[in-house]
């Protein structure tokens, strides 16, 4: 066992993720990726009050749909909700499910239902959109050109999938160094932040991950360090759950759970072909000045993964994956940094996770044990959770 400590400034580790876009919204989920269970999802109005234009929509579609409506206007909750967010009172919300109605029907008539076009196609981060062509500005702008300018033109013979999994494979130390990890035990805060200004939010985490395919986390404000959790998310194998302070326990839905098995930085990587299906390599990127290998693929509940492996070293240094809404794909970026050996298998210490409604996550790991006894009873399974309404 190993012992490895830092300064403790900020923050945690990957599977942080489920806690805080689980306090945003759980309901209940998918239990296994077989068509019967997929069928038997809650339609959104079946889990939610008052729900008029989002009718016959998955449940777990439902909260993804609302970030991504507030990503693409550059607005928070109450630019379309009162304080009751069932009430129809403000005009916005009347005007946005017009607006959703008309997305629905180009994509239904121009692309066969694909997504192509969504509220960002159009308002690209502001309530109103752009109508015109805009002169020596950037206004205007997708956030999503600058990626496409980090592409990099590539005429040599480019590796293959099966090549950037075993160099980073390497790069963590080896299969058989990896294999002697049964489980790891992290303990660190969390800074959340939104970049244009905003509340800062601090958490003390700790996580405990075990293979295979378990993980815990739990987080506590800094006024609650040594008492019970305002809240925690567990995964384990097919299923998972959460729960806020002391509110009930809600089942998973599948989208958190997929998210959190490729934040588990503990059972992702000897996983990784089995997690992310339909693997192909993509063109290189470049990122912090550095070119990346990019391999891209699919989750049963998330329809793209890509994975950014340092060209040098082999390390994964970027994970983007979308989550699916009624209006379009959500993306999640994570950018690794600070990785360190610890029992011969190196782990990330810090990174940065960007969400939409430009909200930034900043983790740094403090604490790390492996190969340390472990309580089975935090994976257990807990009773049904009630209805979410």
């Amino acid at each position: 066992m190993t012992r490895v400590k830092t300064n403790p400034i900020v923050a945690l580790a990957s599977a942080m993720l489920l806690l805080i876009l689980a306090i945003d919204g759980a309901g209940q989920s998918r239990a296994s990726e077989s068509p019967a269970s997929v069928a038997a999802v809650p339609k959104a109005e079946e889990v939610y009050r008052n729900v008029r234009f989002l009718r016959g929509v998955p449940y777990d579609q439902f909260i993804p749909t609302m970030y991504m409506f507030a990503e693409s206007l550059g607005v928070e909750c109450d630019h379309c909700h009162e304080a009751n967010r069932v009430s129809d009172a403000k005009p916005t919300k009347q005007i946005a499910g017009k607006m959703l109605q008309m997305v629905e029907r180009i994509n239904r008539e121009s692309f066969d239902g694909s997504p192509k076009v969504t509220c960002f196609s159009c308002h690209r981060g502001s309530p109103k959109p752009v109508d015109m062509p805009v002169l020596h500005s950037t206004e205007g702008k997708s956030p999503s050109d600058d990626a496409k300018n980090n592409r990099r033109t590539f005429s040599g013979v480019l590796p293959t999938v099966d090549q950037l999994i075993e160099k980073y494979m390497t790069a963590l130390g080896g299969a058989a160094a990896i294999q002697k990890i049964s489980n790891r035990v992290e303990k660190g805060t969390v800074n959340q932040n939104r970049p244009g200004g905003g509340p800062l939010t601090k958490l003390s985490v700790e996580a405990t991950a075990e293979t295979p395919g378990k993980r815990i986390t739990k987080g506590f404000s800094v006024t609650h360090l040594g008492n019970s959790p305002d809240a925690y998310g567990v995964y384990n194998g097919d299923y998972g759950w959460v729960r806020e302070g002391s509110g009930p326990v809600r089942v998973m839905w599948d989208s958190r759970r997929d998210a959190a098995q490729l934040e588990d930085t503990l059972n992702f990587a000897p996983h990784l072909k089995q997690l992310v299906r339909r693997l192909t390599v993509e063109q290189p990127e470049e990122i912090g000045g550095k070119e990346a290998y990019v391999i891209s693929g699919r989750m049963s509940a998330l329809p793209l993964v890509r994975l950014y492996f340092d060209a040098d070293s082999g390390l994964l240094v970027r994970l983007v994956y979308h989550t699916e809404s009624a209006v379009g794909p959500v993306p999640t970026q994570i950018d690794y940094a600070d990785y360190r050996e610890v029992d011969g298998v190196k782990i990330p210490f810090r990174w940065t996770v960007e969400l939409v409604r430009s909200v930034h996550l900043t983790y740094q790991l403090d604490e790390v044990r492996q190969n340390v006894p472990i309580d089975e009873t935090i994976f257990a399974k807990p009773s049904p959770p009630p209805p979410m309404y």
